[in-house]
């Protein structure tokens, strides 16, 4: 199965280094179409043995193709989609996944996920800087004030459930100085990951036309994220308290409730379906934007991605849509 790298830079090669098992030690060589989790070192004209190559680990899916349709599902409700089972790496449906498009504040998940992995201590506590606040009008806020004192726990929290483009800033000035140097941690952990066909240069998802990821790429981050104990449980979290200290060292206190319908209670999943965990994005030029994590009767997780709804209830139709598929 091979995964094809379209979109607006074009990847000629890339740079692969193996590591043979014949006791050669390291070799580089360069690989025009790289990725094909059944493919032998051997294929690539690397030694006389057929030795595995690994381009993705064997735990994420990888499809044969950019679109699975199923007559089930109205993938035109948005401009990209997807549903995998998490206990198979199959995907059931799918719509141009391979699509680079705008993720709005899909983007957190990464931030989160870079965030975590580089803070040892979540209690270790930020200043909100100025530049954390100059947000666009009516960017969404977790309602941080310029010399807020905040635990990093909290702030992440703050982050996805009240998809606080406020605290994005402040998490990545806090790990990196600069929102431009936490961006490039952001795309070495998307590579790393193997979502090489985005890239972003901030920590919010607020537009920029050189921001941008496909379906299938906030897939591979949404599932190495939920792996972090710590994500999964901001993730799948309806509601939470946070207390910390102003600029004058007031006490302050916010409560953040999840942006999803689903977790909110105001958008029911289809039957037999539970919605774990979300996250929302909205701009004006990506439309509505959403990621789940879903679980049927029988246990059996999925992830859900869609990208480009024009409307809020465009793209909760087809997560409904797409997550009816966990019954069949």
């Amino acid at each position: 199965m091979k995964l094809k790298l379209f979109g607006k830079k074009s990847i000629a090669a890339l740079s692969v280094v193996f590591c043979l098992a014949a006791g050669c030690g390291f070799s580089s060589v360069t690989l025009d179409d790289a990725y094909d989790v059944f493919d032998t070192s051997s294929a690539y004209g690397i030694g006389s043995e057929p030795v595995a190559v690994f381009g993705f680990s064997s735990d994420i899916a990888v499809p044969e193709s950019d679109t699975i349709d199923n007559d089930a599902v109205d993938t035109g409700l948005a401009e990209a989609s997807l549903i995998c089972d998490l206990s198979t790496n199959n995907i059931l449906c799918s719509k141009n996944v391979y699509e680079q498009l705008y993720p709005a504040s899909t983007t957190k998940i990464l931030t989160a996920l870079v965030v975590l992995r580089n803070c040892s201590d979540l209690d270790a506590t930020l200043t909100v800087s100025e530049n954390a606040l100059a947000l666009e009008t009516g960017s969404s806020v977790a309602g941080l004030a310029v010399g807020d004192v905040i635990t990093v726990r909290d702030a992440l929290y703050g982050m996805m459930m009240a998809s606080g483009n406020d605290a994005a800033v402040a998490l990545a000035e806090y790990i990196s100085g600069t929102t431009s140097a936490f961006a490039d941690l952001m795309n070495d952990t998307a590579n790393s990951i193997g979502a090489t066909n985005s890239h972003f240069v901030n920590p919010n998802g607020l537009h920029d036309a050189d921001h941008y990821t496909t379906a299938y790429d906030l897939y591979l981050i949404f599932n190495e994220a939920i792996k972090n104990e710590t994500f999964y449980d901001i993730v799948t979290c309806r509601e939470y308290s946070a207390s910390y200290q102003d600029s004058t060292g007031a006490s302050v206190s916010k409560t953040w409730n999840s942006t999803c319908r689903y977790m909110a209670g105001t958008a029911t999943a289809p039957d037999n379906v539970t919605v774990l965990g979300a996250k929302t994005g909205t701009t004006s030029t990506a439309g509505s934007c959403l990621v789940l994590l879903s679980e049927n009767a029988s246990g059996k997780k999925y992830i859900s991605v869609a990208l480009g709804a024009t409307t809020r209830d465009d793209v909760y139709s087809l997560m409904n849509q797409l997550m009816s598929l966990e019954n069949e």
